[in-house]
């Protein structure tokens, strides 16, 4: 109780916004190449087999992943980090951890 979930851009100079899921055939989050396919995000996870593929598959189109899968991740927080203090300390975390290694949405 008193926290907030808000899903992450791919883009990371995007504002921030909060997120609804709306209604698609296709996930209307998808970057080609963005997101690694694994059993979870697979529209036919039956393809993956972890011995059989290569290491981080990248899903090059909507038609490889589900609707409805989270593709550009997710940060929630508790009350206690849910002040414009808190949420601005891990907004600048974020930032300074995808400046040393690009963001990789698995």
């Amino acid at each position: 109780e008193g926290g907030q979930q808000q899903q992450q851009q791919c883009n990371t100079n995007h504002p921030k916004e909060y997120y609804t899921y709306l209604a698609s055939r296709t996930n209307l989050d998808f970057i080609p190449g963005s997101a690694t396919l694994t059993k979870y995000n697979c529209r036919d996870a039956a393809t993956i087999n972890d011995g059989d593929m290569q290491p981080d598959p990248r899903a090059m189109s909507v038609e490889d992943v589900k609707p409805y899968s989270n593709l550009c991740g997710l940060v929630a927080v508790g009350r206690e980090w849910n002040t414009v203090e808190g949420i601005t300390k891990i907004e600048e975390a974020m930032r300074r951890a995808a400046g040393k290694n690009l963001p990789s949405f698995d």
